[in-house]
């Protein structure tokens, strides 16, 4: 019970005054008005003590809103204006004070007297118990309010957390963030989604309670990917501060396709950790690996190309000065190539190309090196062989491994190869390897292509023979230095020189070279298809002054394969009308090796000859792989029997069953058979014996120039007889 109230207090005023201070305290607990709190004050007063009170608070932040209760309806109350004088008009009032401003009124009016001193006390008893309220209530409303806030922080802070997260997962890039210890805080959904985070690394994480850089490292150890180590070491030195940012390209194949990632490590600002970001670049790193492919390797065949071999060249040489074992080079060049690619045109050259790449490739060990060295022109590089024997067994299986004929757009052609082989010296360099493996070839070729030389010490003098003719011959094609020879083709038996063929010279000097010192450097300089166009030019042109002398003499000429398929036929309908002449005043010879090479493509070439008038005739036949079904729609006028056969006609029976043959099968064809390479008058005796109808060589006449004139018939009784 409230002392304050002194004498004049009763036990009605401290039960009233003590039960406002319980009401209020238990008001002020929930979330009261003012208005409550008012109505507390009036209703406790009146049911404790009969008298009216009237109560008047003002709001704190909006002093315009009041709250006011009085003792009821009926009994109205003259409130009085705060801070006027208490007592005035039969009331008792006191002013509600909080720290010093004045925050409403308690007005009390006795209901049968007039207020006395105790009535006043009462009210300024009730009026603090009202300021105790309100002070208490603010408090209240402070500690809410501070609660609401942080909690509106917090939810503000979830929100905010929110939208970063949908950010973070709206980027396409991977995005991960390390704590201070290198433990995983934060992962976007695209590097959970990406093939950078496999099954095998998250188990990995678990065991390693999400350490980051620890479990990459038991990844590299157990794919054996150096990358990942790194980027492990790399990132521990971001996060511990050694440095200030780490980037590297990682790579690994998760999923069994090999993926690229560029990855950037730098630090938190605040807090410690590390920010990984990983940008995928697998199909840049794609397109970058195919250039570097594209540099170093043919695009047609998908082999090294010359610059990859020259490299590849240079470090077996290299291992060859540290480990005694042997290097071998072999120059693999396709036997008249060119005829087949000008005739039916690139593409079909192409699909050949591929096909003998298929081939050579199918006979040669894992470990060598098969490159396009240019054209059709391949080298392999064989490193680590035990012998010179064992490069040959390998270039022999090269050569082999194009025996059968391939088939390419619809057609089927035989494809040889002639091949070069050197072997390292000890201190050999690429080029001059390189260079001794040509020489070998260009020997393979000078002994009739489609096989094996090596190099050796006479390799190396025709090397330098070589070099000097390929020099010259461009001269002597501009200085004139060719001519042409004429050796007689005479009938069998009466002697008559029914035809000449015409035969290659270079006069160098005091020297006169035969087309087989030459030809082939002319093949390997690209200059055959231009000799070959001299050649027809020059064989008209003496057959047109042979005309004009009354010599009605056919001329031949040979036909390289280059020739063939360029155009042959129009080239020498060209040089025929440059010279007036028709068709019969010249004949082609073609060997049965050339055309073969494409017995499509010949057969239609020759068919435009004979409708042209030009006689044809299969040369060296015998030598090659004609079937006879193609010798019918080739149609020749004429088989020239092989000198290799006709040189043992007269003493070895074999010899003489084989041109006995041939003669009967161009007499059944209807064509004429010739005989090439007479040096012997028992091989003459012998043609004529087995009904050869015409016969060329020595024994009949040398080759000769134009100038030297050659008679209309030749006395072959005369030079049959001259037996020994």
């Amino acid at each position: 019970m409230d002392e304050s109230l002194g004498p004049v207090g009763d036990v009605a005023r401290a039960v009233a005054l003590d039960r406002v201070g319980e009401r209020l305290a238990e008001l002020w607990r929930g979330e009261p008005t003012l208005q409550d709190a008012a109505r507390v004050v009036v209703d406790t007063v009146a049911g404790a003590t009969g008298d009216s009170c009237s109560v008047l608070l003002l709001n704190e932040e909006r002093p315009e809103l009041e709250a006011v209760a009085d003792a009821g309806p009926g009994d109205p109350l003259a409130a009085p204006v705060p801070g006027g004088r208490s007592g005035d008009g039969g009331t008792a009032s006191a002013p509600v004070l909080l720290s010093g401003l004045c925050r409403g009124t308690v007005t009390l009016r006795p209901s049968s007297r007039l207020p006395d001193e105790g009535d006043r006390r009462f009210a300024r008893a009730l009026a603090d118990r009202t300021a105790l309220f309100l002070a208490n209530a603010s408090l209240h409303e402070r500690r809410r309010r501070g609660i609401e806030v942080e909690r509106d922080a917090a939810v503000g802070n979830l929100e905010s957390a929110r939208r970063v997260a949908e950010v973070l997962d709206a980027m396409p890039i991977l995005l991960m963030t390390l704590d201070a210890d290198g433990r995983i805080e934060l992962v976007n959904s695209a590097l959970m989604a990406s093939p950078a985070t496999s099954r095998r690394q998250l188990e990995l994480l678990e065991r390693f309670d999400q350490h980051y850089a620890d479990a990459l490292r038991a990844l590299a150890q157990m794919t054996s990917n150096s990358t990942i180590a790194s980027f492990a070491d790399g990132l521990d030195d971001v996060r511990l501060g050694r440095i200030p940012r780490y980037e590297a390209d990682l790579h690994a194949a998760p999923d069994g396709v090999e993926h690229w990632w560029h990855a950037i490590v730098v630090p938190h600002r605040t807090g410690g950790g590390v920010i990984i970001t990983h940008d995928e670049i697998t199909e840049r790193r794609q397109a970058e690996l195919a250039a570097a492919h594209r540099a170093t390797h043919d695009a047609l065949t998908g082999l090294p190309n010359r610059a990859l071999l020259t490299d590849r060249l240079d470090h077996a040489l290299a291992r060859l000065e540290r480990y005694r074992s042997t290097l071998a080079v072999i120059f693999i060049d396709l036997d008249h190539f060119k005829l087949a690619n000008d005739t039916h045109g690139h593409g079909f050259g192409d699909e050949l190309l591929v096909q003998v790449v298929t081939r050579l490739s199918a006979v040669v060990r894992p470990e060598d090196t098969l490159a396009r060295f240019g054209g059709d022109e391949f080298v392999l590089l064989c490193d680590g062989l035990d012998s010179r024997e064992q490069a040959e067994q390998v270039a022999d299986r090269l050569l082999h491994a194009l025996d059968e004929p391939v088939r390419v757009g619809g057609r089927t052609l035989r494809q040889s190869a002639s091949l070069g082989v050197a072997i390292a010296a000890a201190g050999a360099d690429a080029s001059t390897l390189l260079a001794e493996a040509d020489a070998a070839l260009f020997l393979a070729k000078e002994r009739g292509r489609a096989r094996v030389a090596m190099f050796d010490e006479g390799s190396r003098r025709e090397s330098v023979r070589r070099l000097d003719l390929m020099q010259a011959l461009h001269r002597a094609i501009e200085e004139e230095e060719l001519e042409l020879h004429f050796q007689p083709i005479v009938s069998l038996p009466d002697g008559e020189v029914a035809g000449v063929e015409s035969l290659l010279r270079w006069r160098r000097g005091n020297l006169v070279l035969g087309p087989h010192e030459f030809l082939d450097v002319a093949d390997s300089l690209g200059l055959t298809l231009p000799l070959g166009r001299w050649v027809l030019g020059a064989a008209c042109r003496q057959a047109a002054a042979w005309r004009a002398e009354g010599l009605r003499r056919r001329v031949y000429v040979n036909v390289s394969a280059d020739h063939l398929g360029a155009g042959l036929e129009r080239d020498l309908g060209l040089v025929l009308d440059r010279y007036a002449l028709d068709g019969s005043a010249i004949g082609v010879e073609i060997t049965e090796t050339t055309l073969m090479h494409d017995p499509v493509a010949s057969i239609r070439c020759l068919h435009l000859l004979r409708d042209m008038g030009v006689s044809t005739e299969v040369d060296d036949f015998g030598t090659g792989y004609s079937s006879l079904a193609y010798l019918k729609d080739l149609a020749p006028y004429g088989l020239k029997i092989d000198r290799t056969f006709v040189a043992g006609v007269h003493r070895d029976d074999r010899d003489r069953q084989i041109v006995g043959a041939v003669i009967s099968l161009a007499r059944g064809l209807g064509i004429r058979s010739t005989a090439e390479g007479i040096e012997l008058p028992e091989q003459l005796a012998t043609l004529i014996e087995l009904g050869c109808d015409a016969a060329q060589g020595f024994l009949l006449r040398r080759p000769a120039p134009a100038h030297d004139p050659c008679p209309r018939t030749i006395d072959l009784r005369a030079l049959a007889g001259q037996r020994g």
